[in-house]
Parts: C-alpha cells; sequence; structure tokens
C-alpha cells in the first residue's frame, strides 16, 4: 500500500461521488422503504473510509494522462506571485490557503466543544432520572437538568452525560424513551461517527459536500437510533413514542442553543421535510425490519464492490519519452524505477510517470528499482 498526491485526490473525487450518491438515494423515499437502512449505513461508511483511506493498493492499476493532467500539473507548479522576494506558485498558495483554513476551523470547533463540555458540567445531576435510567439499562448514566425548552440530548464521546431540559416534566414511559434513544445513540457510538465527520468537516472545509454529509449523517444516525429503540417496545408503546417525537419537536423559530456540536437530539432534525421523513418510516417499522433482511443485504454488497473497484485505479500525468538510446539527461535525485511485473517498466519523476523500454542504458540503468 502506498500514498501518493494522486491517489489523495482520487480518494476526494471518489468521496464527491460516494456523496452525490448517497444524496440521491436519500431523496428518494421509496430506495429506503424498499430496501431499510441498512445500504445508507453502508454507503455512509464507504464515503468515509474513502477519503480516510487514500492509498493505492498492488492491484490498482496507473491510468496515464499525456496531455490535460501535465498542462495542470504545469501550470499549479509555475511560478505565480512574488513574495517577499521569492516566486510562489499556484500549487503553493492554494496549499498555504487550505492549511491556514483547517487550522482555523479546527481550533473554532474545538473551542466551541470545549465551551459547550464545561456548560454541560456545571448542570445539576437529576438523581431520579438516573434511577430511573439504571432501571431501565443496568447501567449508571449521568443524567443532569440543563437548558430551558427545547429537546433532551446526549453528549460524551467517552461517558455519555443525558441532558433533561429544565421546565419539563416527563410521565415515567415518556423518559423511558428518552433513556432508550439517548443510550442508544452511544450504544451505536453515533458520537464517534459524528466527530469522524467533524475532522473532516476541518480538513476539507472548502468542500461544500462535507456539511452535505454532515447533514445527512446526522438524519441517518437519529432513524437508526429509532429503530434500536422501537425494536424494544410493542406496537402500542412505539405509537406512543412517534407521538412524543412529534410533542417534542422544537417549533418554528425556536432555537435551541447551549447544545454541543457533536450531541444527538430526541427529537431534532436538519429540516421539516427530514423530520417528517423520519416519523414515516418509524411508521413502516415492521416492514422495514423484514425487508433489510433480503434486498438491503444485497445493495450492501453493491455498495462493498463499488467501494472496493474505487480503488482499481488511479489518474497520473505520464510523460513520453524519445526511444532514441542516446538520448540522455539529467534526473532528479528521487528518481525511481517501478517494475510493473509484467516486463515493463515505469519511470515516476518528481511524482510523474513515464514509460521506458530498456532500462540497462543510461540514465535509467543507475536507478533504484522497486517492485508495485
Amino acid at each position: 500500500m502506498t500514498l501518493t498526491v494522486y491517489s489523495f485526490l482520487m480518494s476526494i473525487v471518489w468521496f464527491g461521488l460516494f456523496s452525490v450518491l448517497l444524496l440521491v438515494l436519500r431523496r428518494k423515499e421509496a430506495f429506503v422503504l424498499s430496501f431499510g437502512l441498512l445500504p445508507m449505513l453502508c454507503l455512509v461508511i464507504a464515503t468515509l473510509l474513502r477519503v480516510f483511506l487514500p492509498l493505492e493498493f498492488p492491484f490498482t492499476k496507473v491510468i496515464g494522462s499525456t496531455e490535460w493532467m501535465p498542462n495542470v500539473v504545469d501550470a499549479l507548479q509555475t511560478p505565480a506571485v512574488w513574495i517577499g522576494g521569492q516566486y510562489f506558485s499556484l500549487s503553493q498558495i492554494l496549499t498555504a490557503v487550505w492549511v491556514c483554513g483547517a487550522v482555523a476551523v479546527t481550533v473554532w470547533r474545538l473551542g466551541r466543544a470545549v465551551r459547550s463540555q464545561r456548560l454541560v458540567s456545571k448542570y445539576l445531576p437529576d438523581f431520579a432520572a438516573q434511577d430511573a435510567a439504571r432501571k431501565i439499562t443496568g447501567q449508571d448514566i449521568d443524567v443532569r437538568k440543563g437548558y430551558f425548552g427545547g429537546s433532551p440530548y446526549v453528549c460524551g464521546t467517552i461517558r455519555p452525560v443525558v441532558v433533561l431540559p429544565y421546565g419539563k416534566r416527563y410521565s415515567d414511559i415518556h423518559l423511558k424513551f428518552i433513556i432508550l434513544h439517548e443510550w442508544q445513540h452511544f450504544v451505536n457510538r453515533d458520537e464517534w461517527c459524528k466527530r469522524l465527520v467533524e475532522i473532516l468537516c476541518c480538513v476539507f472545509w472548502w468542500n461544500p459536500l462535507v456539511y452535505l454529509l454532515q447533514n445527512l449523517v446526522v438524519d441517518i444516525l437519529e432513524e437508526r437510533c429509532d429503530f434500536g429503540v422501537m425494536s424494544r417496545l410493542d406496537p402500542d408503546e412505539r405509537q406512543e413514542y412517534l407521538e412524543m417525537l412529534l410533542h417534542e419537536k422544537p417549533r418554528e423559530g425556536k432555537r435551541e442553543n447551549k447544545m454541543p456540536a457533536a450531541s444527538s437530539t430526541f427529537a431534532k432534525s436538519r429540516s421539516e421535510r427530514a423530520f417528517i421523513k423520519r416519523l414515516r418510516l418509524g411508521a413502516h417499522f415492521e416492514e422495514l425490519e423484514s425487508r433489510k433482511k433480503a434486498g438491503g443485504i444485497i445493495v450492501s454488497i453493491l455498495i462493498g464492490i463499488l467501494f472496493v473497484f474505487s480503488y482499481t485505479m488511479v489518474i497520473q500525468p505520464r510523460i513520453d519519452f524519445p526511444k532514441d538510446e542516446g538520448y540522455l539527461l539529467e534526473l532528479p535525485s528521487d528518481t525511481y524505477i517501478i517494475d510493473n511485473g509484467d516486463g515493463t517498466y515505469t519511470i515516476c519523476i518528481n511524482g510523474e510517470l513515464g514509460d521506458i523500454e530498456d532500462i540497462t542504458v543510461e540514465p535509467f540503468a543507475s536507478l533504484p528499482i522497486i517492485s508495485k
């Protein structure tokens, strides 16, 4: 396995394709009703893995571009701006902007998370709710009374803290729904998934698709959590659970502030349309549970095949060398030859690839050779 600039660029391209596919399938409610949530979850995992593992494998085939890609590379490496007595290329400027933006976004998000966690730590414990949570889950859960209004939520990646709003009293059955829902988020490790997406937003702050993915992940995780809770309830309790979701949803114009960015809220979706879809999927719980074992598994396997296929090729600029054996040129010190294993050889110069026919002549004879 190797990591190159071009395998990294290919991971960004495939991330975009997977994100668009996820958006298209999410918009088709009939798809989710037909195959369940499993394909959506697999597609989210494939999207995250593809961008976090930008690697080339032994089976990856290099596709050489002899025209447009070398021209783009030359344009990016050509000196463009004179700063402080030195020329800087466009690639250097873009890299500097990328890194500075990533650092700024990371500092801002970390600061917001730290402030939110400090605020939660000041909330008073709700001992009655903690006793109820112990009876429901068999685990000691930190339950606190927090901000005014809004909906209950859970935060914390290692030790969960369930925050209930001031000014609201919940019946035993409703408190059971809240505890089950927020504990299910922790069991599913949803906070870890949201942290990964947060990292993605910090690194690729300039890419609007990462924010789209962040919204989609929130919706899918909430729906999966609903299904986990309803699997423990009888039909009458499921109906009451959905009614409580509708009742707890914040009304238009009502803000839910003082909440950690990566927290999981009991009754919140990124839009009115997404919330309605969440309720509709919950109403088809039994139907979706019966379908997910057949069609959902097949579609998930197809997504896995597409994920593996995305690693079968990488596009790189290619240089065509003259075939005159007497042609000599001075090569950079980090130049090397790749043995393709089929009797052919490829030379790598500053990340650009080129075909050579005879490695026994200079200047190729003295170059190091690596196996693909």
